[in-house]
């Protein structure tokens, strides 16, 4: 994530870090819910991993038109 981020203000990676945050706390309530029967389990992971391959495009972050990979940061704008 800190590699695509073309403005170098981390803003990819914070993204990610709030996912993996939200995660963690919602992982062990829906782990705990659906721990009574397997197929259920499976049935919940399966949708969630479609959830995510739907959502990944939303951490593609935009490109600017005048700032490269090679544009020091200094001379990147503010986001």
């Amino acid at each position: 994530a800190g590699r695509l981020d073309p403005t170098g203000l981390g803003i990819a990676v914070a993204r990610v870090n709030v996912f993996n945050y939200v995660g963690f706390v919602l992982g062990a309530v829906i782990a705990g819910a659906v721990a009574s029967d397997l197929w259920i389990a499976y049935a919940v992971g399966a949708a969630l991993t479609l959830v995510i391959l739907g959502a990944a495009r939303g951490f593609d972050p935009a490109p600017l038109a005048r700032v490269g990979p090679d544009t020091p940061a200094a001379e990147r704008p503010a986001a």
